[in-house]
């Protein structure tokens, strides 16, 4: 969820809204005269990126073994 705020309210309270960003994946987006100038949101850990890799491996397709076939059965199969 993605609140707006201004440069002001983000200095005044800083500690409040890297508690909100921290625990309840908040993203604020700052403003200075209206104008959007920055925007403030969860780090990527470690453990996010590891966790999302291993999504992405356990989606991909299967491989099939291709020792038995050759170069141009190889590339016909690409082809389809």
């Amino acid at each position: 969820m993605t609140e707006t705020i201004t440069a002001l309210e983000m200095k005044t309270h800083l500690g409040r809204y890297l508690a909100g960003v921290e625990s309840d994946d908040m993203e604020f987006l700052i403003t200075r005269h209206e104008r959007p100038v920055a925007r403030l949101v969860p780090a990527r850990t470690g453990r996010g990126t590891r966790a999302a890799a291993l999504r992405r491996l356990a989606s991909a397709p299967t491989r099939r073994k291709t020792d038995s076939m050759t170069t141009k059965q190889l590339i016909e199969e690409g082809r389809k």
